[in-house]
């Protein structure tokens, strides 16, 4: 019996991995085409799931919480690269 149970849960922790890093490379993808439809039907089929897993929306969040700040980063970088270059002209 908890072999079973051991068995679903690992088997629902790797289709959760796998359906994040689905994700991740829809929002990729949209970041790049500019077409954010392909994102929002994969949250939109997630969201009408019985039972709803908000877990997994709550990872989704949080990882692209993480990408946010990564490209704000990123960002910041640049533009100071750039001042730099300026001032040393």
């Amino acid at each position: 019996m908890l072999d079973k149970a051991a068995g679903r849960s690992l088997f629902s922790l790797s289709d959760s991995t796998n359906l994040r890093l689905e994700a991740m490379q829809l929002f990729e993808q949209c970041l790049t085409s500019g077409e954010e439809s392909p994102f929002v039907s994969f949250i939109e089929s997630q969201l009408v799931r019985e039972p709803t897993r908000l877990d997994l929306l709550r990872e989704i969040a949080d990882d692209l919480q993480q990408r946010l700040l990564s490209l704000r980063e990123y960002h910041f970088d640049v533009r100071d690269r750039v001042v730099r270059t300026f001032s040393e002209s």
